[in-house]
């Protein structure tokens, strides 16, 4: 049976982690213009995570990780938030 989606999309794919801002933004503005998704900066510690954000289910997600690699971003992390 299908689940009903969730109101808001609690799925993101971490696909990068920088010491700078500025190389953060870099990451943010290549993958905005590239592969038009929307992406959000979080700051952690000395840290600037690079989020891609908005999408309900993990399966969504699949079809941008060859993209994202291909930009050069390969360490990426799945971020499930579903659950809480």
């Amino acid at each position: 049976e299908l689940m009903p989606k969730p109101e808001e999309p609690k799925v993101s794919l971490q696909v990068g982690v920088f010491p700078k801002l500025s190389e953060a933004m870099r990451a943010k503005r290549r993958i905005e213009s590239k592969l038009n998704l929307t992406v959000e900066i979080v700051q952690q510690w000395d840290y600037y995570r690079v989020l891609v954000t908005g999408f309900y289910t993990i399966q969504e997600t699949y079809k941008y990780y060859p993209e994202i690699v291909g930009l050069g971003y390969d360490e990426i992390l799945l971020i499930d938030e579903s659950d809480k």
